[in-house]
């Protein structure tokens, strides 16, 4: 059975949209100044807002790069070339500074 915190809400436009943390690998930042990009498993969605918020969303999603928030609970693999691999395949990009934080919350979870 899922509980709230399985779930996480975005404000999307003029509508809040609730999607299941399961199907969240990451939030980037988008070429575009202001937007962010969240990747779900098979499909990605642009939008406004702050990558610094997502991380508040859940606590399973964790800054890794200052263009990066990941849902912990999708990786894959951590490489030593600092890249992060999801569950889908995609990769993300993981700063030295961060990598201790990951490596802490990963141990602790």
């Amino acid at each position: 059975s899922q509980k709230a915190d399985d779930f996480i809400q975005l404000k999307i436009g003029s509508q809040i949209r609730v999607f299941d943390l399961q199907q969240v690998m990451f939030f980037e930042t988008a070429p575009t100044p202001h937007k962010l990009i969240l990747h779900l498993v098979n499909s990605t969605l642009e939008f406004y807002g702050k990558i610094n918020d997502t991380a508040e969303l859940s606590p399973s999603l964790i800054k890794i790069h200052k263009s990066y928030v990941i849902n912990f609970k999708n990786i894959q693999l951590i490489d030593k070339k600092k890249r992060v691999t999801m569950t889908n395949g995609e990769k993300c990009l993981l700063s030295i500074r961060l990598s201790k934080k990951l490596e802490a919350t990963l141990k602790t979870k």
